[in-house]
């Protein structure tokens, strides 16, 4: 009878584990589809290249993301919502650029006593970014996925 019980429990846990997962739509940057899963903080670029990141960095990553190159993000309301002194947000910028955007072709211009702002990157500067993408990086964030 225990043993019953266990399959049935196993089985049910394999069927939670098949459930698809909602992404969230950033849409199109630089090139690149980009996607957001919200429970595991993790972004998923063009299907193949998964980019871990802490529940801050992610927070801050979709404010930018979801700002775009349009509009500058304010540094207060971002510290504010995030519970970071400038120090601390600067370092998570860091963090960031060299994990997310670099391979995306942004870079994150701070604009001193206001915020920050995305750009696209020159075209000259992609090419060292793909150069410097090739070489393997140790202790890397980001997981590649072989295409099917």
């Amino acid at each position: 009878m225990r043993s019953a019980s266990r399959s049935r429990a196993r089985s049910s846990r394999r069927r939670q584990s098949l459930s698809p997962v909602p992404l969230a739509e950033i849409g199109a940057i630089q090139g690149h589809h980009v996607q957001a899963l919200d429970g595991a903080d993790l972004f998923l670029v063009d299907g193949s290249l998964a980019v871990l990141c802490t529940p801050l960095e992610y927070a801050l990553a979709l404010a930018l993301l979801r700002a775009g190159s349009d509009h500058p993000v304010r540094e207060q309301p971002l510290r504010a919502a995030l519970a970071l002194d400038r120090r601390s947000l600067g370092k998570l910028m860091t963090i960031l650029r060299r994990k997310l955007f670099v391979p995306l072709g942004l870079e994150v211009v701070t604009i001193p006593r206001y915020g920050y702002l995305l750009l696209a990157l020159e075209r000259e500067e992609d090419e060292h970014a793909e150069a410097d993408e090739k070489q393997p990086e140790k202790g890397g964030d980001a997981i590649r996925f072989p295409r099917r």
